[in-house]
């Protein structure tokens, strides 16, 4: 996967995401194999997001590197990967994680979010991304 910086758009649409991906040039980006220019577009698939009381379905757009052979989803920096979770609201659980404050404020804003949600995105916050964010 390949990450494209942006600022933070809430709610993320597809439009956005279009517009965003569609306006960038292809040649432009590095491909995770550190190749660059190699990129060409390689169909899409959709992916499950969750925000506020409602699932959004969005069309995720694939790039395939002509140098080491591998396609790479082109995901905005908002969309976390592997998760439906949205990156402001992963932030939001991990403050309260570290800060020991309960999660009852994110539960009754967020109506698709139970314990269980919480409870999975910390545990791979906690074995996966703080040693990443660390170094």
């Amino acid at each position: 996967m390949i990450t494209i910086e942006t600022e933070y758009f809430n709610p993320i649409s597809q439009d956005f995401y279009d517009n965003t991906i569609h306006s960038m040039d292809l040649t432009l980006l590095t491909c995770t194999c550190g190749h660059r220019g190699c990129l060409i577009w390689y169909g899409s698939y959709l992916r499950k997001l969750r925000q506020g009381d409602s699932i959004f379905m969005l069309r995720v757009a694939r790039g395939f590197c002509k140098s080491c052979g591998h396609s790479h989803a082109l995901l905005l920096s908002l969309v976390v990967p592997y998760s439906q979770i949205p990156l402001p609201l992963q932030a939001s659980m991990i403050q309260c994680y570290e800060d020991g404050s309960g999660y009852q404020e994110i539960l009754a804003k967020h109506l698709l979010i139970d314990e269980n949600t919480i409870s999975s995105s910390l545990r791979s916050y906690r074995h996966h991304w703080r040693e990443r964010l660390l170094i």
